[in-house]
C-alpha cells in the first residue's frame, strides 16, 4: 500500500482540470512573491511608510516605485500559499476518510501523513539549504554558524529573530509550513469530536486570541518573538483553506453573490492596508480574499484559458522556485546597479521577466527530478517499513505520471 491511496482520492476529487488550476494558483502566488522581492531589491523598500494613519505616498524613492506599486502587494503570495496549503492538505484527509474504515482512517492517515510530506518537501529543503550555506555563509565553522545552520536544518529558525532571515530570506516559510503539518493532527482529533463547523469556527477564534495576546504575556523581546512565530499565529489562513476543502467534498452549492463577497473583500483589504489603525488585519482580509477566489475559480465551468496554461509549469515548479529565487535577484541586483540603473522601468519589466525565464527551466528540472524522485525514495522505503510486499511481477510499482502529479497537490 501507498501514499497514492491517498493521493489519488485527492485526483478523483477534482479531475485533472482541478489539479490544474491548482498550479496555476500556485503560480500566481510564485510570481507575486517574486515581483515584491524584485521591486525591493532595486528600490530598497517593499512597502511605503505611514504619515500618521494612512501611506505616505511621498516618501516613495522615485516613479518607477509608484507606477510598479501594485507588486508591494507581492508579500500576500505567501498567505495565498497557506491557504492553497490549508485546502489541499485537508482535502487528502477527507478523500481518505471516505474510503477508510474512521478509526483504521484517522491512524493511517497520521501514520503516513508525517512520512510523505517529509519526503516531499525536506529532501529539496535540505539540497537548498547546503546550497545558500555554501554560497553565503561565511562563519560556518564558528559555534554561531553551526547554530544557525543546524536550526534551519530542524526547521525551528523562524523563532529566532537572528536567523529568521538568514541564509535565504524564503526559508522561514518552510520552517511554518512544517510546524503546522505537527499541529494539523490537533483539526482532525476536533473534528472527530465536535465536528468541522465547531472545529474551525472554534480554532479559527482561538488562533485569533493566541496571535493577539500570546506575545505579550512576556516582557522578553526573543520570546515575543518566538510567541508570535508559533503555528497557531497562521492557523487562520491554514483553516480558511481548510474550509474550502470541506465545502468542497461535501458539493454544498456555491457561496451565494460570490463575486460581491470577493469585490467587498478587495475592498476591505485595500482599507487594513492603506489605513494604519486597520492594518493588523491584512493578512486576515487577505486570506479571506483568497478563499473566496479559490471557492470561485475551483467552480467556474470554463475551460483554462491560454494564459492558464502557460501557468501551470510555473505552479509545478513553485516550490524549487521559491527555494532557489533568491538566486534571481542576486541577479537581478547586479544588473540594476551595473546596466539599468537609470532606465528602472526596463528592469522591471524586461530585466525581471528575463531572468526569471531563465531559472525556470533549472527549477522545472528540479521539480522533475528531485521533487518526484524524493516523492519515489518515499514510496519505495514506505512499502519496505509497511512490510508491503512487492506487486505480482516480483518488483515494486513505479509511480505513474498521474500518482506523481498528485504529489503536487498537497504542497
Amino acid at each position: 500500500m501507498r501514499f497514492e491511496h491517498e493521493q489519488r482520492g485527492s485526483v478523483g476529487c477534482f479531475g485533472s482540470k482541478h489539479v490544474q488550476r491548482i498550479d496555476v494558483l500556485r503560480a500566481l502566488a510564485i510570481l507575486m512573491v517574486i515581483c515584491f522581492h524584485a521591486l525591493e531589491a532595486m528600490t530598497g523598500k517593499g512597502s511605503l511608510p505611514w504619515t500618521g494613519d494612512f501611506r505616505s505616498y511621498d516618501a516613495a524613492p522615485d516613479s518607477a516605485f509608484l507606477s510598479f506599486y501594485i507588486f508591494t502587494f507581492g508579500w500576500l503570495g505567501v498567505v495565498l500559499f497557506f491557504v492553497i496549503s490549508g485546502f489541499c492538505i485537508h482535502l487528502s484527509f477527507l478523500k481518505w476518510e471516505q474510503k477508510a474504515p474512521a478509526k483504521k482512517g484517522l491512524q493511517e492517515f497520521i501514520r503516513q501523513f508525517y512520512f510523505r510530506r517529509f519526503w516531499r518537501i525536506y529532501p529539496v529543503y535540505l539540497l537548498a539549504l547546503a546550497f545558500f550555506t555554501c554560497l553565503r555563509v561565511t562563519n560556518l565553522w564558528t559555534w554561531k554558524g553551526i547554530k544557525m545552520v543546524a536550526l534551519h536544518a530542524a526547521l525551528l529558525h523562524n523563532f529566532n529573530p537572528g536567523h529568521f532571515f538568514a541564509i535565504n530570506a524564503a526559508f522561514w516559510s518552510i520552517a511554518v509550513e512544517w510546524q503546522l503539518y505537527l499541529v494539523y493532527p490537533l483539526v482532525i482529533l476536533c473534528r472527530r469530536y465536535a465536528g468541522a463547523t465547531s472545529t474551525f469556527i472554534g480554532l479559527g477564534v482561538f488562533a485569533l486570541l493566541y496571535r493577539t495576546y500570546a506575545p505579550i504575556i512576556t516582557a522578553s523581546e526573543n520570546w515575543q518573538f518566538a510567541l508570535s512565530q508559533m503555528p497557531f499565529s497562521y492557523w487562520p489562513q491554514w483553516l480558511i483553506g481548510g474550509w474550502i476543502a470541506e465545502r468542497w467534498v461535501a458539493r454544498r452549492a456555491p457561496i451565494p453573490n460570490l463575486r460581491i463577497w470577493i469585490y467587498l473583500a478587495i475592498i476591505a483589504f485595500v482599507v487594513t492596508d492603506q489605513y494604519r489603525p486597520a492594518s493588523r488585519f491584512s493578512v486576515d482580509t487577505a486570506m479571506v480574499l483568497f478563499a473566496l477566489i479559490i471557492e470561485a475559480f475551483l467552480r467556474d465551468p470554463r475551460p483554462l484559458t491560454r494564459f492558464e496554461k502557460l501557468l501551470i509549469p510555473v505552479g509545478l515548479s513553485s516550490y524549487s522556485i521559491y527555494l532557489f529565487h533568491g538566486l534571481m535577484y542576486e541577479m537581478f541586483s547586479w544588473m540594476h546597479e551595473h546596466i539599468y540603473r537609470t532606465r528602472p522601468y526596463l528592469d522591471l519589466s524586461v530585466t525581471l521577466t528575463g531572468i526569471f525565464l531563465i531559472i525556470l527551466l533549472p527549477c522545472w528540472l528540479s521539480y522533475r527530478f528531485l521533487e518526484l524522485g524524493s516523492v519515489r525514495i518515499g514510496n519505495l522505503l514506505w512499502d519496505r517499513i509497511t512490510i508491503r510486499g512487492p506487486d505480482e511481477t516480483g518488483t515494486f510499482a513505479p509511480v505513474s505520471g498521474a500518482e506523481a502529479r498528485a504529489a503536487e497537490q498537497a504542497l
